[in-house]
């Protein structure tokens, strides 16, 4: 999948060579308390993970669009949580916005 070569090992594009890999990603971000999207896993569910890869290594468009997916609804479960401070752009008066910010 991915151009990613274990200590020791010649450099190679073996899918499982990337999900060890990935998996030491996902453990030294766990360990780190950082968030981590482990989009080697979420891929591999679909049985033809390949056509989100372009050349084994990039994504593809397909592959983008997934990436996109996976950020966007985590990034909206993050952001609904969090307080409005402002209010909407449409509330703004334009005539009077400090009135509407302050």
């Amino acid at each position: 999948m991915f151009c990613f070569g274990l200590l020791g090992d010649k450099l190679n594009r073996r899918n499982a060579t990337t999900g060890e890999y990935a998996q030491a990603c996902v453990r030294v971000a766990r360990d780190c308390g950082t968030d981590v999207l482990d989009l080697w896993t979420l891929m591999q569910k679909n049985q033809d993970f390949s056509s989100y890869l372009s050349d084994g290594l990039h994504l593809s468009p397909k592959g983008n669009s997934f990436l996109a997916a996976q950020l966007w609804s985590r990034l909206d479960k993050k952001l609904s949580a969090l307080p409005s401070l402002l209010p909407y752009w449409r509330d703004v008066d334009h005539t009077d916005p400090e009135a509407s910010l302050l």
